[in-house]
């Protein structure tokens, strides 16, 4: 067998003697031997194979749609149509939710405002629609916080609960007061933007709350809660007649207040 020497084979090859020598030690070139530190090289040895070449780009729609959907990419083709498809899905079934709200919700978790408000129709629109009758174990369940629901508003309607998990507007008031979190401005927030009573409950201290026309009124007793929402709900005739699961449904905490401080959302 002919051997040839580092300098003819990368000159054969058109690379460098390093690159040869890296070959050799690495032992991609079959047949090549050591003799002292002069590598001999068989003279029908093949060139090696690159391997350090980058990946190829994805070459399909579909290749590029997986790849953005498991890396979560914002603002892709898979990101798009997600919203596309949203928003004309929801106004086939008659939503008004416009196309910048829809991307809000999906980027945000928030809901856009626009001068024509929000309906209550399309905030449902945003979490799982139900229809279910009002019953205190129910609502505990869903507001259970390892249940997949819990993280949303319950929509009551007619005595029905048709919506859970659905994302409310925050509210836009730069005058709110700070000591004011997420679920308060987002109850304050729907109740700016539609005729909805937003009844909220601290996360942290059990504090009954609720917001009606922009304005949060704190620190309720379960049955100022109760009370109020019959004057804001029923008929005068139905309010004094029908009975109620909100006293089931809110303990008093210690250190309730029933002194119906307001804050203006307006």
């Amino acid at each position: 067998m002919k051997y040839l020497s580092v300098a003819d084979t990368a000159k054969s090859w058109n690379v460098s003697e390093r690159t040869v020598r890296n070959y050799c030690a690495t032992g991609k070139i079959p047949g090549a031997v050591l003799t002292g530190k002069t590598w001999n090289i068989p003279q029908d040895a093949k060139r090696p194979a690159r391997t350090n070449k980058k990946p190829e780009a994805p070459r399909t729609l579909l290749d590029v749609l997986q790849n953005e959907m498991t890396g979560q990419v914002k603002g892709g083709i898979y990101h798009k149509i997600q919203i596309d498809l949203t928003y004309n899905s929801n106004h086939i079934e008659g939503s008004r939710l416009t196309h910048e709200q829809t991307r809000f919700i999906f980027e945000t978790n928030t809901v856009g405002i626009t001068e024509e408000g929000v309906r209550v129709d399309d905030i449902i629109k945003t979490g799982t629609m139900l229809d279910s009758t009002v019953a205190a174990e129910l609502l505990k369940n869903l507001f259970w916080n390892k249940a997949p629901l819990h993280d949303g508003a319950v929509i009551v309607r007619n005595g029905h609960i048709v919506g859970a998990g659905c994302v409310l507007p925050l509210s836009g008031n730069v005058n709110l007061s700070r000591d004011l979190g997420m679920r308060h401005r987002a109850g304050i927030g729907m109740s700016e933007n539609s005729d909805a009573v937003v009844a909220i409950v601290s996360e942290e201290t059990g504090s009954i709350s609720v917001a009606v026309n922009g304005m949060l009124k704190r620190h309720l007793a379960p049955e100022t809660l109760e009370r109020l929402l019959r004057n804001e709900l029923l008929p005068q005739e139905e309010s004094s007649s029908k009975s109620s699961i909100l006293t089931s449904l809110f303990k008093s905490k210690k250190g309730d207040k029933d002194d119906g401080e307001e804050v203006h959302g307006k």
